[in-house]
């Protein structure tokens, strides 16, 4: 079925906008019942507003940030920059390549994101970063994890669904948590659904940010896993 929307969506991106076309295909999933608190979400215009959200929810909490998809460090710097807590531990993880194979995707490609292997520079003995990709790296994610005793925060800024998905079963054991998803209009939507439908799992979705006026597709999206 998947592999059958993602056709439509290659189809219909040629003429139309990629994101208006995501989020045709995602917005069934999105209006479920499995997303129902989506309706009483704070809605914010952009993606600063979701962030301030965040960040006065956690002022003054001891927080494990980790995030899947670094790319070049903006949105780990900006959260370690504000959570200023010595307690914080902020954990980046990331092939620093660009994407693996994203099969079929109307608009990404392989090595995508690449820095060429370059990690982010960062002045902050809180902040590290775990070189590999996601599937390479499974006993060190569990270890980081493991040695979690504050609240755990997860930003999913991987971008294609394989490895949204990928990361939420290895989190399964973890919940409850919170998570920041970057592009819920889309592939992290779908693959938050698939991980949803196959466990006992679920959401509270808290915030949420819109770019378009009607509400459709949404942006960064904050949340309770549990």
């Amino acid at each position: 079925m998947l592999y059958y929307l993602k056709l439509i969506i290659k189809y219909f991106s040629s003429f139309f906008k990629l994101r208006t076309v995501e989020a045709v295909i995602t917005y069934p999933i999105l209006k479920s019942k499995t997303f129902s608190s989506i309706k009483k979400s704070k809605k914010f215009q952009n993606t600063k507003g979701v962030r301030d959200y965040v960040i006065e929810k956690f002022h003054d909490s001891a927080i494990d940030f980790y995030e899947f998809g670094v790319h070049r460090g903006d949105s780990i710097s900006k959260f370690s920059k504000r959570l200023t807590n010595i307690q914080n531990t902020f954990t980046g993880f990331d092939s620093f390549e660009g994407l693996p194979n994203v099969y079929n995707h109307p608009s990404l490609k392989k090595g995508y994101f690449s820095t060429e292997g370059q990690l982010p520079k960062i002045d902050d003995k809180r902040v590290k970063f775990i070189k590999g990709f996601f599937n390479t790296k499974k006993k060190e994610i569990i270890e980081e994890l493991d040695k979690s005793k504050n609240t755990k925060l997860i930003h999913f800024d991987s971008d294609i669904y394989s490895s949204t998905l990928y990361v939420l079963f290895i989190l399964d054991n973890y919940a409850p948590y919170y998570a920041i998803f970057d592009q819920f209009g889309g592939d992290e939507a779908r693959a938050l659904y698939s991980y949803l439908v196959s466990t006992d799992k679920k959401t509270e979705i808290l915030a949420t940010s819109y770019e378009d006026n009607f509400s459709i597709s949404p942006g960064v999206t904050f949340m309770r896993i549990y």
